[in-house]
């Protein structure tokens, strides 16, 4: 989600080294007279009619010098709504090193939300990891292939965790048009049912239309054209 109303400061460049600082009242949308409303003892941060306000701070360091990139970043949102705030810590790192005949990608990232008082509702508490590693190898001038896998961690009593692969390939015609096809997989762990597609409804390549049972869209294809204008 793009943070709406925020201000930020970037750090000029020492070297490579440089950082972002961030802030918005308001993540999502206009703030809310009163930081919203609609929150109770058993239902935080708010009903299902309630609003409120979002606050998010961004600390992000970075390092880009030749070949190697890498990204620290750290988010505190705090959702506030009487009679209690729904806070969210999120942690990312990132590098990337090319090594001419191949690029190297690696990700980490961690997501925790808690409550200050009362009982958050269904979803409302979660504590996620996650973690990538990908490659990009040029085989022509024209060509590339790439590849990835994901390992997601679902460190809550639902234990909805599982891994993901995929491949795809780029053929470019000129610098701004180039094909693309993907395929990707997901292996359920725990008491994991990931899908790629965004509800267990969806229909899918590998289960048809309209099935609830978990590990709907557990497997998808793509393919593209795309000009960058």
């Amino acid at each position: 989600t793009r943070a709406d109303n925020a201000i930020a400061y970037i750090t000029p460049n020492f070297e490579g080294l440089y950082a972002v600082l961030a802030y918005t009242s308001s993540l999502i949308g206009q703030e809310v007279a009163g930081n919203g409303s609609g929150g109770n003892s058993t239902n935080c941060p708010a009903s299902a009619s309630g609003t409120y306000d979002t606050r998010l701070w961004v600390i992000q360091p970075n390092y880009v010098q030749g070949p190697l990139s890498v990204t620290l970043n750290y988010e505190h949102a705090t959702a506030h709504n009487s009679p209690c705030d729904n806070k969210i810590n999120i942690y990312v790192a990132g590098a990337s090193y090319d090594f001419g005949v191949a690029k190297l990608t690696g990700y980490w990232e961690h997501v925790k939300t808690d409550t200050t008082a009362g009982t958050p509702t269904s979803g409302a508490l979660s504590d996620q990891s996650s973690w990538l590693i990908g490659g990009n190898v040029p085989i022509t001038e024209n060509d590339s292939v790439r590849a990835s896998y994901v390992d997601y961690t679902d460190h809550t009593a639902a234990a909805d965790s599982c891994r993901k692969w995929g491949i795809g390939g780029r053929h470019f015609l000129s610098k701004r048009t180039n094909f693309y096809a993907d395929f990707a997989s997901i292996s359920q762990r725990d008491k994991g049912h990931c899908t790629i597609y965004p509800t267990p409804t969806g229909a899918s390549a590998d289960s048809g239309a309209g099935s609830n049972e978990f590990g709907v869209g557990t497997r998808g294809f793509d393919a593209g054209i795309v000009h960058r204008f």
